[in-house]
């Protein structure tokens, strides 16, 4: 993290670019807070940017500039392109969130869960912002978008 002499204002490193393309799309620039503690800005440092409008929230744990302007639908396909990673390979993104990666056009739906649907019989859940759903899956019944199952 750096202050400006001029303006007064903290900007932070953008160490963790998202520029991975879902539907020829180019993401915005994410921060990671994980990036911003090893850069050796401190938590209470991320706190007061998040407080003072530097940094906006997208997800726990992921920020944009606070001159980025993301609608619900930005937003979300920016979480999945943070989260993808961490999904299992018994996982394919789904439902809602497989409509944002293929570009529907959406309306008035609630996009704060990230969908996913697991290859098993049963144990779905839905638990903070990731809501899992379980059926078997053939291959055949999963598309890629971008490498995205």
């Amino acid at each position: 993290m750096s202050t400006d002499p001029a303006s007064g204002h903290r900007s932070f490193p953008i160490s963790s670019q998202c520029a991975a393309t879902l539907t020829g799309m180019t993401e915005p620039l994410l921060t990671l807070r994980s990036d911003l503690l090893a850069t050796g800005t401190t938590a209470d440092e991320i706190r007061h940017a998040l407080r003072n409008g530097s940094l906006k929230r997208i997800a726990r744990g992921i920020y944009v500039d606070a001159a980025t302007d993301l609608d619900p639908v930005a937003q979300h396909r920016a979480r999945l392109s943070v989260l993808r990673g961490t999904f299992s390979d018994d996982e394919a993104i789904s439902h809602v969130s497989a409509a944002v990666l293929h570009g529907f056009d959406l309306w008035d739906i609630d996009l704060t869960c990230i969908h996913l649907t697991r290859d098993r019989a049963s144990g779905g859940s839905h638990r903070g912002t990731r809501h899992i759903r379980t059926t078997p899956l053939l291959p055949d019944e999963i598309c890629h978008v971008d490498g995205v199952p």
